[in-house]
C-alpha cells in the first residue's frame, strides 16, 4: 500500500524488483563482491526512498527541527556507510581484493 501513496506506477513490479536488488546487492555485500555497485544499486534505492516517502513524513515546527528529524533516520545512516564502503572500497577480507590481487596468468 505503501507503493500506492507513492504513486509510483506498477507497484508490484516495482516491490519485486527493489526487493531484488536490495536481497542481491546485500549478500555480495556481504561476501565483498563488486561491492562499488552494490553499493551504487542500495543508495539509489535508500535515495527513491527517501524522497518518494519518508521525507514527506518529517512534521517539525522549524529547519533545525526538520533536518534533526531527517539525520536521525536510518536510510540517511545507510545512505553515509554505503558513500563511504563505496569510497573507501572493499577490504582484505573480501572476494572483490582476493580476485584483484591473486596472480594473473
Amino acid at each position: 500500500m505503501a507503493l500506492l501513496a507513492a504513486r509510483i506506477p506498477k507497484p508490484k513490479i516495482g516491490a519485486f524488483l527493489v526487493s531484488l536488488v536490495e536481497c542481491v546487492s546485500g549478500a555480495l555485500l556481504v561476501v565483498g563482491f563488486l561491492t562499488q555497485i552494490c553499493c551504487f544499486m542500495l543508495t539509489a534505492v535508500m535515495l527513491a526512498a527517501l524522497s518518494t516517502m519518508i521525507v514527506r513524513g518529517i512534521k517539525a515546527q522549524s529547519l533545525v527541527s526538520w533536518l534533526g528529524d531527517f539525520l536521525y533516520l536510518p536510510e540517511v545512516l545507510y545512505v553515509v556507510m554505503l558513500v563511504w564502503l563505496f569510497f573507501s572500497g572493499p577490504g582484505w577480507l573480501s572476494l572483490d581484493h582476493l580476485i584483484l590481487s591473486s596472480p594473473g596468468p
